[in-house]
């Protein structure tokens, strides 16, 4: 091997290794937590859900949904942390396109023997509706020439509408009224009607199943907090401090970290620049965590004045919007 190709791999050997000393990790910071859009009371130790949505206009083996319904209970009832049940019995809704009317006081009253909170589900309507319009079609004849032609445009929806109310047994009353709806849609042309609808036939072929699934994550998200965040960078590397303090910061042991990599920052003589950066940038890191923004800027300034980088440059900036 020829003296500057020794060279040149030595260098890039020396490089790889520059650059690999440390890497980067991010921690996730929760800054703000909002309470949940819908809150039951303190007090409630237990939860029912039950279907009220039973098509009282379809014989039982035409109620096809019947298995959709059951699994948006199902789904909904992991939003809690109290002790949650769904009730075997179900209700016919007797108004289609409306909710069933509400529990009768006595009726709550017996179901306040076994729950605190009943979550109902009190409609469930899964519809398809098209319309149409007559329009004039332009064509092109084989020699290129413009003609119109009499057509049909028609568009096709398809929409889940849902209503809940969550009732305390305890004191026979209605705490939430929760309309729901989804729905999507598709236009489509041609000739005649009828051949229009064999097309939006093969067209938007979506089931209850899909907007169910949608709207019941939408519902479960309203009884859970939110959490808002911010995201945070900080170092890992080679060196053992370095290595075992990222482990504790990814573990959320800031504090553990913190103490490690103190004891590091005493003996930095035989480290490279990169790892004592890491180091003090850490440290500025888990500073600004613990709220402590001046020392947090301390440790950032002891950081920039090993390599003035830009990545110190931006922590500081972060650190100051704290």
């Amino acid at each position: 091997m020829r003296p500057f190709h020794i060279l040149f791999l030595a260098i890039l050997i020396l490089n790889v290794t520059a650059c690999s000393v440390v890497s980067t990790s991010y921690y996730r910071k929760t800054d703000v937590v909002l309470p949940p859009k819908i809150q039951l009371p303190e007090d409630a130790k237990t939860v029912a859900l039950m279907d009220r949505a039973v098509p009282a206009y379809y014989l039982n083996s035409d109620d096809v949904d019947k298995s959709v319904r059951r699994q948006l209970l199902t789904n909904v009832a992991k939003s809690f942390p109290q002790k949650t049940t769904i009730v075997q019995q179900v209700d016919k809704n007797n108004k289609r396109n409306l909710p069933s009317p509400p529990i009768s006081t006595q009726r709550l009253q017996a179901f306040g023997q076994n729950f605190d909170i009943l979550i109902a589900l009190e409609m469930f309507d899964f519809v398809e509706f098209r319309t149409y319009r007559n329009i004039k079609k332009h064509q092109l004849d084989e020699n290129g020439r413009d003609y119109i032609l009499d057509a049909v445009e028609g568009e096709k929806t398809l929409e889940l509408n849902t209503f809940w109310r969550i009732y305390d047994t305890r004191n026979n009353i209605i705490l939430e009224e929760i309309p729901q709806k989804v729905g999507d849609g598709i236009i489509a042309q041609d000739l005649n009607k009828t051949q229009l609808n064999a097309k939006l036939d093969t067209l938007l072929n979506i089931n209850s199943a899909t907007f169910s699934y949608q709207l019941g994550k939408e519902l479960s998200r309203d009884f859970l907090p939110e959490y808002i965040y911010s995201t945070w960078q900080y170092f890992r590397g080679r060196h053992e401090p370095l290595k075992t303090a990222a482990n504790h910061i990814r573990k959320g042991n800031l504090e553990n970290a913190y103490h490690i990599l103190l004891r590091a920052s005493e003996n930095t003589a035989n480290l490279k620049p990169a790892e004592v950066e890491a180091i003090w940038y850490n440290l500025a890191f888990i500073s600004t965590m613990s709220g402590n923004k001046s020392k947090a800027m301390e440790f950032a300034q002891k950081a920039y004045e090993i390599r003035n980088s830009k990545k110190v440059t931006e922590l500081m900036k972060k650190i100051q919007a704290e």
